[in-house]
């Protein structure tokens, strides 16, 4: 668990903007050397992307490769599934991905 990186998803899933969502976009992108952000996109309920400017973004450090940041990434949000304060935000989604962009 990163506790970090639940702060940072309390934060985002504590806001209105998934009161209509149907799924969300994890995207795993190289910031650096040895730095990596998570940014979370919105799908609405008609499939398009909600929103407009920038996607909230998690940076953290990690020397890694893209498979080993993505497991970690996905173990992160299963951890909060289990134990967020959030989590039932996550649950509701119809889905959501995790990958590397």
């Amino acid at each position: 668990m990163n506790l970090e990186f639940n702060r940072w998803l309390d934060e985002i899933l504590s806001s209105e903007r998934f009161d209509s969502s149907a799924g969300m976009d994890f995207n795993i992108r190289k910031a650096g050397t040895n730095y990596w952000s998570v940014e979370v996109k919105i799908s609405g309920k008609d499939g398009g992307k909600r929103g407009t400017g920038e996607w909230p973004c998690f940076k953290f450090e990690k020397c890694a490769q893209e498979y080993e940041v993505q497991m970690e990434v996905m173990k992160w949000l299963q951890g909060y599934m289990k134990n967020g304060k959030n989590a039932e935000i996550l649950k509701k989604q119809k889905g959501f991905g995790v990958g590397i962009v």
